[in-house]
Parts: C-alpha cells; structure tokens; sequence
C-alpha cells in the first residue's frame, strides 16, 4: 500500500471514498451522489486527507482530520480487505505524532446494518486499543445514528 497525504481531495479520490463509505459505514448514512458527499466535507475546516491507496492509485482507504469548534477531530474509514493488518493503527499513529488532540464520533454497538446486508461491526475496541477514552456523558444522536464521542490526548 501507498500513502497520499492532500489538503483538497480532487474528483475521482471523492467517488472512490464515498464508493468505500458506502460500502462499510451503516447504509442509513450513505452518500447517493459526489455532491453528497461534497456537502460532508464543506464544513470541515484545516483538513488533512490520508489515502491508502494500491499502486495503480486505487484507493483502499481515508483518514482525515479536520477543525471543528476549536478541536481537532478525525473520520476514518477502511475497505474491508485491509482492515486487520495495522493500516488503520499506523494511520492513527501517525496523526497522534501530528496532533495533541484528536476527537470522533463512534458507533459503540452492533444494530445497523451495511448496505450489503451485513451487520456494521462497532470499532470501538479498536480506539480503545490505540489511546482513546470512550466519553459515555458525550453522545451524538440523530434520527439516523446513535455515537458516542472518543477523545486522545498527548
């Protein structure tokens, strides 16, 4: 796998990050369309984008962090066949090097389903293991999702 680290994401790395987000985040929070995805990120200010990507620029995986009300936060997501092999640890790693504070919204349970059918497996364990504190008293519930904020600190 390659790295690619950008501050703007150009048109073919957005489709191929919303295909992947479609694919492994629950359905009821998919992009239809690049322009809804566009909309996702607008808001989000000082963005730094980490692709994973195969040789032929495919891309595999994304990270991102990003200012939101005076923190530093991150989203990340994974295609299924390089999660467990450390990508996304190295990927955290590497931001925390970056960082002295970094934030995000987890799914902390197992009741949504991805658009294939299959159950959308919590990663929480997965923060826990690299640093971060569940805060439980820090929830975000909308119509669609239920999270619950992480946070890692120098």
């Amino acid at each position: 796998m390659q790295y690619l680290i950008t501050k703007a994401l150009n048109d073919t790395q957005k489709e191929q990050v919303r295909t992947i987000w479609n694919r492994v985040y629950p359905a009821q929070i998919g992009h239809s369309n690049i322009l809804s995805f566009e909309k996702y990120l607008a808001p989000l200010h000082n963005a730094t984008h980490w692709l994973v990507q195969t040789k032929q620029a495919i891309i595999k995986g994304w990270f991102i962090t990003f200012d939101r009300h005076n923190d530093r936060w991150f989203a990340m997501l994974l295609n299924d066949d390089i999660q467990g092999q450390g990508i996304g640890s190295g990927l955290l790693q590497h931001a925390q090097a970056q960082n002295k504070v970094l934030n995000g919204w987890v799914i902390d349970h197992h009741h949504y389903v991805r658009k294939d059918g299959q159950t959308y497996i919590s990663p929480i364990e997965f923060y826990i293991k690299n640093g971060f504190q569940v805060l439980t008293d820090q929830r975000l519930e909308t119509e669609q999702l239920s999270l619950v904020k992480v946070r890692w600190e120098v």
